[in-house]
């Protein structure tokens, strides 16, 4: 079991085992493109998420050796998840409906 927490209006996720120990984190790595990058405690990289070049709308993961890439898979959605409560919808005059994202 684990635990995925992000706190308010961070693009940063942490991963926490069923004992509570901090496994890893996943955050949104700036820029045009949703990439993301996951970390051990110790800022060690275990995976990138980046966008394909030559389709945008799909996602390539690089993982260290030995890593799990369903397990990434799981906390880049995760982070993805979490972090849809900070996009606003907007009309075409501009106002937002305060409903959330849907990416």
């Amino acid at each position: 079991w684990a635990e995925i927490k992000r706190a308010g209006f961070s693009n940063t996720t942490t991963i926490v085992d069923g004992q509570g120990t901090f496994v890893a984190k996943c955050a949104r790595i700036r820029g045009w493109n949703d990439r993301f990058k996951i970390m051990t405690p110790s800022q060690t990289g275990l995976a990138i998420c980046d966008t394909l070049k030559t389709d945008k709308k799909k996602q390539q993961f690089t993982c260290a050796q030995g890593v799990d890439v369903a397990w990434t898979i799981c906390l880049v959605a995760a982070t993805q998840m979490s972090s849809d409560e900070l996009h606003v919808s907007r009309d075409e005059h501009g106002r937002g409906d305060m409903a959330g994202g849907d990416d």
